[in-house]
């Protein structure tokens, strides 16, 4: 197996970024120089790209005579404003098409695009490397930030092969399952938090929480200790560059290592344990490479799978006939779970590295091009979903890309699902009368890469804490 070189000194920097002295940066954020200062006077092409964002006009390419090339910035804020209707836009006059924004990469809007591209594991990249000055190329995220790569997301195969073969048991349908009661307690004793109080935040108080105890629980890290990573990477999704944010994100990656080389001389139980244990190709995993592991653990486990919580109940906030439907209708919480998971899409679009040449939507996209896959803007295609603005809680059969697809489908998909789940049913019964303050309720600024809330204000009529069997203290 060959694996990745040993991350930098300070292991959430890349060289260049140290030896430059840059701010720490979210995996999920471009760079600041990015964002066009709202306090700079537009040009006439700006305040035409604001009113229309998405402008078509031909331009010539090497592999075809010509190709759609639209004016596009997924981190705008005109997109955060107006995305499902630019995506629209680009899924009805050009569903795959070029924009040179962050060097230039295709814009993949449609369900038929992303599919065709992702579904060949051999058409598209995810792996991120570094060139000598430090500079990344690849991954995931575009622009790509300055950090490791994640594993195994950000690797091929055979390298992928090898890490997802070790993972997978731990994530299947079955796995899951044989952890569902330890979720209902965890989410219990979350809500006796704040039961007798009649007012929460949902985000803050509810799902973060939860998802975060239910990630630690698996990894075998203490549950006390679950604000110190819940807190820094729920606000690093809105804060990006706030220094004390950075300096937290900085602290878990060491604390990731630190905890790794100890676990590696003193084993417990725990999915870190089995993965320090765990051989690939006759090798154990460098401590690098599982600290690299770990972060995206958390990362995939906090925030997705709470943006699926609150988006739902800020959905059955304004739809309260089915609630008690979900409550008793075991079949509709079914089909539910995945008409939420499509129209909140947790996940708006992660990029790709073309492979090789290929043909999508009639489009050359040459090896080496970076692609934007959107699954949200996939999720909402007119042409594989009937009204896909609205939520239909029996939508069947429902082929959304909320969990992506191909090889580098979302590995937590069967424990996001429960999770969900869970709380729902647990919210539904303990707070009957739960209504959400909308005005208060407020969503990251950045909506390119995840779609989740920042604050989520309710109140509901107290009620009595019940016995979970489990200390957060």
């Amino acid at each position: 197996m060959t694996h990745r070189q040993p991350a930098p000194r300070e292991p959430w920097k890349s060289p260049k970024a140290e030896r430059e002295g840059s701010p720490v940066r979210h995996a999920l954020f471009p760079p600041s120089t990015r964002f066009r200062s709202r306090n700079r006077k537009r040009t006439s092409t700006e305040v035409s790209r604001v009113s229309n964002p998405v402008l078509p006009r031909e331009r010539s390419h090497p592999m075809t005579s010509t190709r759609p090339t639209v004016e596009f910035d997924h981190h705008s804020p005109e997109f955060a404003a107006d995305g499902d209707r630019i995506s629209a836009e680009l899924r009805s006059r050009c569903p795959v098409s070029w924009t040179e924004s962050y060097d230039g990469f295709w814009v993949v809007a449609s369900h038929q695009g992303v599919t065709e591209s992702l579904r060949d594991r051999d058409r598209c990249s995810t792996k991120k490397t570094f060139t000598a000055d430090g500079t990344p190329v690849g991954g995931v995220s575009i622009p790509a930030p300055p950090q490791p790569c994640n594993i195994p997301e950000e690797t091929d195969p055979p390298e992928w092969d090898g890490y997802r073969g070790a993972l997978n048991p731990h994530f299947s349908p079955t796995a899951i399952r044989r952890r569902r009661d330890r979720i209902e307690a965890l989410t219990t004793e979350v809500i006796n938090k704040v039961i007798e109080k009649g007012e929460l935040d949902l985000v803050m108080d509810l799902a973060n929480p939860v998802t975060a105890l239910a990630t630690l629980d698996l990894l075998g890290l203490p549950l006390n200790t679950w604000k110190f990573y819940a807190e820094p990477i729920h606000r690093i999704t809105y804060e990006p560059y706030n220094a004390e944010v950075q300096a937290q994100i900085g602290q878990i990656f060491v604390q990731l290592l630190d905890i790794v080389k100890e676990r590696r001389d003193n084993p417990r139980q725990g999915l870190i344990d089995d993965m320090i244990a765990v051989k690939i190709d006759g090798e154990h995993m460098p401590d690098e490479d599982l600290q690299a592991l770990f972060w995206l653990m958390l990362l995939g486990g906090f925030d997705t799978t709470a943006t699926l919580i609150t988006g739902s109940l800020f959905w059955l906030d304004e739809h309260p006939e089915n609630k008690q439907r979900l409550l008793t209708d075991d079949k509709l919480l079914q089909t539910a779970t995945e008409e939420f998971v499509r129209w909140i899409s947790p996940v708006a679009g992660l990029a790709r590295t073309a492979a090789k040449d290929f043909q999508v939507e009639g489009q050359t996209v040459t090896a080496g091009e970076r692609m934007l896959m959107m699954f949200r803007s996939a999720n909402y295609d007119e042409k594989v979903f009937d009204n896909p603005e609205e939520v239909d809680l029996e939508r069947f059969p429902n082929r959304h890309l909320g969990f992506g697809t191909g090889i580098h489908r979302c590995l937590g998909s069967h424990l996001a699902r429960t999770i969900f789940q869970v709380v729902l049913r647990q919210v539904l019964t303990r707070m009957p009368d739960l209504k959400i303050d909308r005005a208060e309720s407020h969503k990251i600024p950045d909506l390119g890469v995840v779609n989740s809330f920042i604050a989520m204000p309710a109140t509901f009529t107290p009620g009595s804490r019940i016995p979970s069997g489990v200390c957060l203290d």
